[in-house]
């Protein structure tokens, strides 16, 4: 079974803890510590998930996801996530906590990637709304493709041969 750690228990977060509970999987989350009654909605919304501290979270974790607004990324230990699968559910928007540092030109995934060269950074979860995540889930066990990006950490491919 594999352990989803998820850095964030808002909507996005919640949505997909409660996907992949749904799928088998153990489920841990981490959330404001701001929230005092955020035990208790995890309990409510996502039974069988596990409110941990975020030490704990990527340390058990096999895949962690970064579902927390964009301008909450710089509280996240980075350097802990070092070798791990991350994905990164974050968007640089407005309403959302807002744009990445003052003079960075790259993309919000090279900002976040640059915080730990180790970690294995996947963009995805970003384009899509949470209602559309759960509205549109398939059955457990079914498999389909989607859009994401890799690491920019990793090595460039080069052009596929015509044989």
């Amino acid at each position: 079974m594999t352990t989803l750690g998820i850095i964030g228990a808002g909507k996005l977060g919640t949505a997909i803890g409660r996907l992949a509970l749904e799928a088998g999987h153990a489920v841990l989350l981490t959330g404001s510590t701001r929230q005092p009654m955020l035990a208790l909605i995890i309990e409510t919304v996502l039974p069988g998930a596990r409110l941990v501290s975020e030490a704990d979270l990527i340390s058990a974790a096999d895949i962690v996801v970064l579902a927390v607004p964009f301008g909450k990324a710089g509280s996240i230990d980075f350097p802990a996530l070092t070798g791990k699968v991350v994905v990164d559910a974050m968007n640089a928007w407005d309403a959302a906590g807002g744009h990445p540092e003052p003079g960075w030109d790259g993309t919000t995934s090279s900002l976040i990637a640059s915080r730990n060269r180790s970690m294995r950074l996947v963009k995805s979860l970003n384009h899509i709304s949470y209602t559309d995540l759960t509205a549109d889930a398939l059955p457990a066990g079914t498999r389909c493709g989607g859009p994401s990006a890799s690491s920019p950490t990793m090595p460039p491919r080069g052009p596929r041969s015509r044989a």
